[in-house]
């Protein structure tokens, strides 16, 4: 499986979200690739027309993989009543990259492994260890937010970002159906 996972960080934004309406606050998650993904071949991306290859193709996966990871849990968290749903699904997610795949490149696991790495990090001993010229991690970022829930739906939204450049990547748009226990009273946005 060359997408073993990703590491997910989310970061505190309760500062900005505290005086917000449900509808105005935000979340952001930052997300890198778990151990090494298969590197696209220079000779492909260097055509002038880039032959999307698998390994192009893993990449935007992995992209895909991360803004439909925990989604649609924003909308109960921006709520304020998360702990009260009860079933969650997917009707559609949408996602739209507006840059080239050589934006959308992980790097490789570093090459320094900490004591504490995760056990699904690969050892540098094997045969597809990391490049030891990678000494830093890549993250994306990803912004995300609700504006809309009601009936038993919900909106979910996010851009991902490139945080070392600014670039927008792509955009998503997820609609869901949001369960939650019959005494909650979410809202409406």
């Amino acid at each position: 499986n060359p997408l073993g996972g990703l590491h997910l960080r989310k970061l505190n934004m309760k500062a900005y979200n505290e005086y917000r309406n449900p509808i105005d606050r935000r979340r952001l998650m930052m997300y890198s690739t778990r151990g090494s993904m298969p590197q696209i071949p220079a000779s492909v991306l260097k055509a002038k027309k880039p032959k999307y290859s698998r390994e192009a193709n893993l990449h935007a996966i992995a992209h895909i993989y991360a803004s439909d990871r925990n989604s649609l849990f924003v909308i109960g968290d921006h709520l304020e009543i998360s702990a009260d749903a009860r079933r969650i699904a997917t009707i559609s997610h949408t996602v739209i990259f507006h840059v080239g795949v050589e934006e959308l490149l992980f790097s490789n696991e570093p090459a320094d492994e900490p004591s504490n790495a995760a056990p699904t990090e690969r050892a540098s001993g094997a045969a597809d260890a990391p490049d030891p010229s990678v000494t830093e991690r890549k993250w994306y970022m990803q912004e995300v937010w609700t504006d809309r829930a009601e009936g038993g739906r919900g909106l979910h939204r996010s851009r991902i970002w490139d945080p070392d450049t600014g670039v927008h990547l792509a955009t998503t748009i997820q609609d869901g159906l949001v369960r939650f226990k019959d005494n909650s009273s979410p809202p409406k946005l």
